[in-house]
């Protein structure tokens, strides 16, 4: 099959083609950082982490759970704080967690955030419990359970509050 000949010369289209990505460049909204106050995925990543670390916590023991690590998510976890409360937090996405697995070859655990859901008059943001390990040099995400963070909106306030933190686990 044969197209038809561009009557514009190459001058003509590079700039044409020029034009239109520096004008769809130009519209686009920088992006900002979410303010680590009012960002429920913020918000409950604090909480699930607390609840992680009262769930995981064994009289007697020393076991340090402040640093965490959580899967990097463009559209959640991206800009926000490395820090929550007193747990230290590294992001990181699926290549820097098969590495990290390859190169300690033990498994580890994550944290996911999924996006919110509304159930009727509260908004849930589920936090994932993982077991990260690698696989035939696949990464493979165990499922240990989570928290779904539940939120409501107070008119009075014009702020949402936590309602409750429950713990799930995975079901077989």
């Amino acid at each position: 099959m044969t197209y038809p000949k561009s009557k514009m010369s190459t001058g003509t289209t590079v700039a044409a083609v020029l034009t239109m990505i520096v004008s769809s460049a130009v519209g686009l909204p920088a992006q900002t950082a979410p303010d680590a106050a009012t960002d429920l995925y913020y918000l409950s990543m604090g909480a699930c982490l607390q609840a992680r670390a009262e769930h995981l916590r064994t009289p007697g023991t020393s076991t340090d759970y402040s640093t965490v690590i959580v899967r990097d998510d463009m559209e959640i976890t991206h800009g926000l704080p490395a820090s929550v409360g007193v747990f230290r937090i590294e992001y990181l996405d699926y290549a820097a967690l098969k590495q990290r697995y390859t190169r300690s070859k033990a498994e580890f655990p994550a944290i996911a955030i999924a996006p919110m859901k509304n159930r009727g008059n509260l908004l849930i943001v589920r936090c994932w419990d993982y077991r990260v390990s690698v696989r035939g040099r696949k990464l493979v995400l165990g499922v240990a359970g989570g928290w779904d963070v539940q939120w409501r909106y107070d008119c009075t306030s014009g702020k949402y509050a936590v309602v409750n933190v429950e713990r799930w686990t995975p079901r077989m």
